[in-house]
């Protein structure tokens, strides 16, 4: 059973990787599809597209992921995107509110998680490729659930 993030106190304590994240802090054992997932997003050009399957765990690779990313990196910033605002919050935000059920600054089917203005994971739905425009930040990723709902732009 996956249990709260909690003993990773920011870069100093973080593990490097998001599987060694899911092992050491959330108690999950990741699949070896998931290992190659997060494998392949932290190598140039940090781009992986995973096709649809069934039991590779896709939500919570992502929210997995999120979670890593929001701990290893202060400041910084996620945006997940769905192709709804149910699906977004219904699915990879589900996720994300179980691994951090005791964190402060997510309310419940919230799909904003905040520790300050230049430090969050934020999720939206959105059909214009110019929304991720103007992201500028040291620490930023984004994740795309269901992308076949994302134009090629």
């Amino acid at each position: 059973m996956r249990r709260k993030a909690a003993a990773c106190n920011r870069r100093s304590s973080c593990p490097n990787n998001p599987a060694d994240y899911s092992r050491q802090v959330l108690g999950v054992d990741p699949t070896p599809q998931q290992e190659a997932i997060w494998a392949a997003a932290l190598r140039p050009p940090y781009q992986v597209l995973v096709p649809s399957a069934n039991t590779v765990g896709k939500p919570y690779c992502g929210a997995a992921f999120a979670s890593w990313f929001y701990d290893r990196y202060d400041p910084s910033t996620t945006l997940i995107t769905a192709p709804t605002k149910d699906h977004l919050r219904d699915a990879m935000f589900r996720y994300l509110r179980t691994i951090r059920r005791d964190t402060s600054g997510f309310a419940p089917k919230d799909t904003r998680l905040e520790g300050s203005p230049d430090h969050y994971v934020h999720g939206f739905t959105t059909n214009n490729p110019d929304a991720f425009q103007g992201r500028h930040d040291t620490h930023l990723t984004l994740i795309f659930d269901e992308a076949t709902g994302v134009d090629a732009e």
